[in-house]
């Protein structure tokens, strides 16, 4: 149940222009009924002394796949609803947008059945982005009928088959969102680029997860931003007067792409095919700049671990010999657990693209953890589904039995086939060509319990990196490590920093004033955050499910004590339980984008 509760004492966080101050918060009814510093505080109020803590509006991360189905494997992402939402408290998120992605069903019937889902599970508010994998008129027809339905984000990938569109379908599916007044948001990676770096893998026999970020390189994402930007300037001039062309790149991880957002926004951008104009034009080109409405984010894990991850993370340990201690490393983090697209950047280009963040007309105004977590068994190739699972009591049990993993011996030898067929007609036209050599060196596969299959029909070698289902696990320490980086380390503002994991991403997906501040009417979602604490970040004290943990180890400044969901609180102190698991989430209906 939500109770009253004066939260007092604390650094309150106010957006807007307003400094950090010492105000005092009254909750009632599951909303903000007060703020102020001389608060009359009712009897019956639960007081919490937030002295020397951060009070603020708990975070909105916009950006998460639960319970989300990847590839043609159709291989489940580690976290459900439950988990998933219960990771996001306890890391101080209370907001999070997640994905439907139609299959054979009309975009409505999709919507429904993954709103089910969530109601089942989720003990947070959420909402979804539809995602648009066709521009047949079947689904152009029911954009409209989505945004009456408060789903007003639309989902586009130009990478991956089965979910892309080609450039040349972006207009079409622009110019439909546009209309019906929602926002378009684009993974934004070039197709082409990502098969052709594959094709040089395999001639070559790489296999080993250090090339997964040759496959996906900075250049590939930068020509993506450009064509689909070249898309939404078209759109921009063909739609309705009336109607404004408002466009969001997601994870953008190179500098270049940042500043291209930032040219798009302030008109900046001239076609490729209109390159060459006469000053006359110039002059006319300046005074009806097309200004689109677009902005990008980045991921956490793209602004803090680098592609130095792709070797493994290693700690050093000593074993106790025979005659003396000896040393020796372990490693804590496998080099799966960082398949993910866009990949971690090299130091440098994380450099440059923090710059790009700071910058006060920064395009990037807000982070989010795009969390896609899976097990090491099912980045092995042994499951499908992840083998652990939360009950609804909290209680860690078996996942659901399997018997029939997606990577096997007859699938290994079947790729290993396709390396020596290649080899064979490589050869032909290059004499140094050494096929397959790079197999890992990666640790024997485990086997798991659930899958009843003796020992000897599983490979013994890992599927490839490209084989392997992508994404990474951040949805609970999203705010600590944004607060070590960029608070701790770099200096930020409170203000700016609260702006970054909650504020800009509730305005920009039309969530404020109802999340994303702690104005008065506004959801008492709070947050009161230590920014003294300090935590060992590890699979071994997370909610999350899985068991790849991409930060294990990492020790961060800045902990969240308090969670309050909606007037109800679900973490009392640091390390505490999650102290309901009532799936008492709500589907967020939002307006249609203004013109």
């Amino acid at each position: 149940m939500t109770q009253k509760i004066a939260i007092i004492h604390g650094i309150f966080i106010l957006d807007g222009d307003f400094e950090p101050c010492s105000f005092d918060v009254l909750i009632d009814n599951g909303r903000i009924a007060a703020v102020g510093s001389e608060l009359q505080i009712p009897s019956d109020a639960k007081i919490i002394d937030a002295k020397g803590m951060i009070v603020m509006p708990g975070g909105v991360d916009p950006h998460v796949h639960l319970h989300y189905p990847q590839g043609s494997e159709q291989i489940f992402s580690a976290d459900d609803w439950r988990s998933g939402s219960v990771a996001a408290a306890m890391g101080g998120t209370t907001t999070i947008l997640d994905f439907i992605e139609p299959k054979n069903e009309t975009l409505l019937e999709a919507m429904k059945k993954r709103n089910d889902e969530a109601k089942a599970g989720s003990i947070i508010d959420y909402s979804f982005h539809m995602s648009i994998i066709d521009t047949n008129q079947q689904t152009l027809d029911d954009i409209p009928k989505v945004v009456a339905e408060g789903i007003t984000s639309f989902k586009i990938y130009t990478a991956y088959d089965g979910i892309r569109l080609n450039y040349g379908q972006l207009p079409s599916a622009f110019g439909s969102v546009a209309r019906a007044g929602g926002l378009s948001i684009v993974h934004s990676e070039d197709h082409a680029t990502i098969m052709q770096k594959i094709k040089e893998c395999k001639d070559k026999g790489y296999w080993n997860c250090i090339h997964h970020p040759h496959c996906h390189p900075s250049e590939g994402e930068i020509f993506s931003n450009k064509r689909l930007i070249e898309a939404a300037l078209f759109v921009a001039k063909t739609i309705h007067p009336n109607r404004i062309m408002h466009l969001h790149i997601v994870h953008v991880t190179t500098s270049e792409g940042a500043q291209l957002i930032r040219n798009a926004r302030d008109g900046n951008i001239v076609s490729e095919s209109n390159k060459e104009i006469t000053q006359t034009e110039e002059k006319e080109q300046d005074q009806n700049k097309i200004k689109l409405d677009i902005t990008g984010e980045v991921c956490t894990h793209h602004i803090v671990l680098s592609d130095e991850c792709y070797k493994g993370i290693y700690i050093e340990e000593q074993i106790q010999g025979d005659e003396k201690e000896k040393k020796t490393l372990k490693e804590i983090a496998h080099p799966s657990a960082f398949i993910l697209s866009p990949p971690l950047r090299s130091p440098h280009e994380i450099d440059m693209l923090l710059q790009e963040v700071e910058r006060q007309d920064s395009g990037l105004p807000f982070l989010t953890s795009d969390h896609c977590a899976f097990t090491h068994l099912q980045r092995m190739g042994q499951r499908r589904h992840p083998e652990i699972a939360v009950d609804e009591k909290g209680k860690r049990v078996s996942g659901i039995e399997e018997h029939a993993p997606w990577w096997t011996e007859e699938r290994l030898k079947k790729e290993i086939e396709q390396f020596e067929k290649q080899s064979i007609e490589q050869k032909q036209n290059s004499s140094s060509l050494q096929i397959p050599t790079d197999h890992p060196t990666y640790p024997d596969i485990l086997i798991d319990k659930h899958t009843n299959l003796p020992k000897s029909s599983l490979p013994s070698i890992p599927p490839p990196f490209y084989m392997m289902p992508g994404g990474g696990s951040g949805i609970e320490p999203r705010i600590s490590l944004a607060y070590n980086l960029l608070v701790v380390e770099r200096g930020w503002t409170l203000r700016r920093f609260v702006d970054f994991v909650s504020t800009a991403a509730a305005k920009r997906y039309g969530l404020y004033p109802r999340k994303g501040t702690l104005k008065v009417g506004s959801d008492a979602d709070v947050l009161i955050f230590d920014p003294n604490a300090r935590l060992i970040l590890s699979k071994d004290n997370s909610f999350m499910v899985s068991d790849q943990h991409p930060y294990e180890g990492r020790c961060v400044i800045g902990v969240p004590n308090v969670v309050i969901v909606k007037g109800m609180i679900l973490r009392d102190k640091i390390g505490g339980p999650c102290l309901s698991f009532e799936p008492r989430g709500e589907l967020l209906r939002r307006q249609p984008f203004h013109s």
